[in-house]
């Protein structure tokens, strides 16, 4: 599969697609996901089934949950160094062998400890590396908007499998029980394993960057354009550590044995790297880079309510059936799934700064958690489902670009590593409270008013960095338009013509 370096534009972004092979590739991902992390998503319908069976409290079973959606974010440095000695494919065939394995595994589990390891641990696990492989696949195949627009485009996968699923799963679970369930999944998941085998890289490639000089100023962001030259491995961070080798049109013939370095070796030199220590230390200096940390936490933490609890929160209030849970889960999937697919078609152009799309949807979900406290009823709950999976589609989506718009695109790398650690943090802390919380009292009703709570504190300190990134942009205009003034001469020459 040749290396796509080309910037489409943003009209004809499809075509460029359907020209070769990377349309098969965007399916085949799209596919992959749609059975490996919609499972993830059913895991609110398992929630109530585990602690059904294993006598278990909400705190315990939302452990599970935690477990497994944080791993997922935090382990991705380990699937770097895995695929630079491995390669792409058969990490993400490692990660479909090992999530399947892990649902096997889990169906055979007594007790709850046996499950952290397999369905939280070993699932995760899994799942990162399919992750990871994927989105770096992607990054060397293509870059820009079209690159933004396939990993949308993938992303839909989970909650399309699941809104098409939850009508199944939910009739297994009750027929069938969640051993025979999660060996269903287990061999819907192994499936896979030929699309990653034909269809996936084999190899990790770096892509070509455009020069720092060619690059045209974001006034709209605080990116800065400087003549620093950019890193060797194209990548700053540890966790999109590249391969040795293969920089440029010429290396591959001046020192083939670089490939044969040892991992201590290209650590250390990576490590030895000023420029990209320097750069580090700058990064996490930043007061933005923590007040995003901080926003971020708060609003996963309250986002993990929704993603563990949330089937258990209706079967609480005693006033709904099994249908009426399908319908509320499916509607809030379809709807993450219809804003996803509209932020692939537009490719990020969303009319206005994604810090006010990301401000906009922690104060919406701070009203609807609210809200989520008291409304019993189908039809309140239906639209407050529905409004609940548009801004999650938003938060989830929108955080990477969020926050490289706020920090600069300097600090992309950076920014992803970041990102996926605000996500885990949140997901492995979130949970706990809500189901402690059930246990004592038999109702969520205080667990969505402090998820209302959380998201109003990330929405406050998005209010301040909207503000600081509003006065920085306002400054590089004015310094931009200083600049484009001509120039008048204070001397004045005399010419005699006689």
């Amino acid at each position: 599969m040749a290396l796509d370096n080309s910037r489409p534009s943003d009209n004809v972004w499809i075509l460029r697609m359907l020209v070769g092979n990377g349309w098969l590739v965007a399916f085949v991902a799209f596919v992959i996901f749609a059975a490996v992390y919609a499972p993830q998503v059913w895991f609110i319908f398992f929630f109530v089934e585990l602690q059904r069976d294993l006598n278990a409290t909400a705190v315990e079973t939302g452990w599970l949950g935690s477990i497994m959606w944080s791993t997922t974010m935090l382990l991705s440095p380990i699937s770097a160094i895995l695929e630079m000695h491995l390669g792409i494919k058969a990490v993400a065939s490692l990660g479909i062998i090992i999530s399947s394995l892990s649902y096997l595994m889990s169906s055979l589990a007594k007790v709850a400890p046996v499950l952290y390891l397999t369905f939280g641990l070993a699932n995760g696990f899994g799942n990162c590396l399919v992750l990871h492989s994927t989105l770096r696949m992607f990054y060397n195949l293509y870059s820009g908007s079209t690159c933004q627009r396939i990993i949308a485009l993938t992303m839909i996968g989970p909650y399309a499998g699941a809104a098409i699923g939850n009508g199944l799963v939910q009739s297994l679970l009750v027929t069938q029980g969640w051993r025979v369930t999660m060996r269903y999944i287990a061999a819907m998941i192994v499936t896979m394993l030929p699309l990653t085998l034909i269809f996936y890289d084999r190899e990790t490639k770096t892509p070509v960057q455009k020069s720092t000089m060619d690059k045209k100023p974001n006034l709209e962001s605080n990116e800065t354009i400087s003549d620093e030259k950019p890193p060797e491995n194209g990548h700053n961070n540890p966790a999109f550590v590249m391969e040795e080798g293969n920089h440029g049109p010429g290396d591959e013939c001046e020192k083939p044995e670089r490939n044969k370095k040892t991992l201590y070796e290209i650590s250390r030199r990576i490590l030895s790297q000023p420029r990209v220590s320097e750069k580090l230390k700058t990064f996490v200096k930043l007061l933005d880079t923590w007040c995003i940390s901080v926003a971020y936490f708060f609003m996963f933490f309250a986002l993990s309510i929704y993603q563990m609890n949330f089937v258990s929160f209706f079967e609480s209030l005693h006033t709904l059936t099994l249908n009426d849970i399908w319908l509320l889960t499916t509607t809030a999937n379809i709807s993450d799934v219809l804003s996803r697919i509209f932020l692939c078609v537009i490719g990020g152009n969303i009319g206005c700064r994604p810090i006010y799309v990301m401000l906009g949807s922690a104060l919406l979900m701070a009203a609807v958690s609210t809200m989520f406290s008291f409304v019993t009823t189908i039809g309140p709950l239906l639209v407050l489902s529905c409004v609940m999976g548009f801004c999650r589609s938003m938060t989830v989506v929108l955080s990477w670009h969020t926050a490289v718009n706020l920090l600069g695109s300097q600090y992309a790398d950076y920014v992803v590593t970041l990102v996926m650690y605000c996500q885990g943090c949140g997901y492995t802390t979130g949970s706990l409270p809500a189901g402690a919380i059930y246990d004592a009292t038999g109702s969520y009703s205080l667990a969505f008013i402090l998820a209302a709570v959380s998201y109003t504190v990330s929405g406050s300190i998005l209010i301040l960095l909207a503000v600081r990134s509003s006065r920085k942009v306002k400054k590089r205009k004015v310094s931009c338009q200083k600049q484009k003034q001509p120039r008048v001469s204070l001397v004045s020459y005399n010419i005699d013509i006689t």
